[in-house]
């Protein structure tokens, strides 16, 4: 259901799949405080529970499958999971160089393996900053964090570096859950 909660947003992610000029112009930003658009970052979608978010990408992911486009989308809590079960190894398929999208970023949490706790996602995000650095490789997330809630959960290194390799595309504060 396209409706004002969401008309915006698909708009933009559409521009920017289709690299559309109209994805470029400022006035088109959802938060006029946050750097430039780019085609040359990743999406990260941020809003209220149940807005949409993962279902617009995985429709979109599905669509740009059709026409011959790889992408591959994985769960934060499968993420950890893995990390629980198979350690530092599991991290080598979250490093593979082509895109991914991380859904639902900051539901994962605090993993222990063999004596080791780590927030495995800044592990992660740090290994697809380089990609992104060293070899222009995308990164997308949805969550329903703001940019303060990532930067307390995560730090501000790791906030900043998802700044820099993500087009922040927002939903408002109002945006209501379609799951009810």
């Amino acid at each position: 259901l396209i409706d004002e909660d969401n008309r915006h947003q698909l708009d933009l992610l559409f521009w920017y799949f289709s690299n559309h000029p109209n994805f470029l112009k400022p006035e088109n930003k959802t938060d006029q405080r946050l750097s430039d658009y780019s085609f040359s970052k990743g999406i990260m979608l941020l809003g209220n529970v149940g807005c949409g978010k993962t279902a617009i990408f995985k429709n979109i992911v599905d669509f740009l499958r059709s026409v011959g486009y790889g992408f591959l989308i994985h769960s934060c809590l499968d993420v950890e999971e893995a990390f629980a079960t198979s350690g530092y190894e599991a991290l080598k398929d979250y490093a593979k160089p082509y895109r991914k999208m991380f859904d639902d970023l900051g539901f994962d949490d605090v993993v222990r393996f063999f004596g080791n706790e780590e927030r495995i996602m800044i592990r992660v995000i740090e290994k697809r900053h380089r990609l992104f650095t060293d070899s222009n490789i995308k990164t997308d997330f949805t969550t329903n964090l703001d940019g303060k809630e990532i930067k307390n959960r995560y730090g501000e290194r790791t906030h900043s570096r998802i700044i820099e390799m993500c087009n922040i595309i927002t939903f408002t504060k109002d945006a209501k859950d379609r799951r009810k």
